[in-house]
């Protein structure tokens, strides 16, 4: 079987790779949007998937590619969104 410590381990790379970045940006950068987010869980967990799963992962460790690429997709989804403006900011 497996082992706990290896099923533990795995179960704390999905918050890295697609929690992460939306929350953070999402409480402290006023310009994060909605697609910004979205943009950040499918390319982090995409980027994870494809490294996890493939032999490119041992050439690069999966869950640091998918928190990379999470960031890409955070700051890019943003900037190329329009700003979301249902949301009432303060300054």
């Amino acid at each position: 079987g497996t082992p706990i410590y290896e099923l533990v381990s795995k179960a704390y790379q999905f918050p890295v790779v697609g929690a992460f970045w939306p929350l953070v940006c999402g409480l402290y950068w006023q310009r994060s949007t909605t697609q910004g987010a979205i943009c950040s869980i499918v390319l982090g967990m995409g980027t994870w998937a494809l490294l996890e799963f493939s032999p490119l992962g041992q050439a690069f460790p999966p869950v640091l590619g998918g928190f990379l690429m999470a960031g890409v997709g955070m700051f890019g989804g943003s900037l190329l969104s329009p700003p979301d403006h249902r949301i009432a900011r303060t300054a």
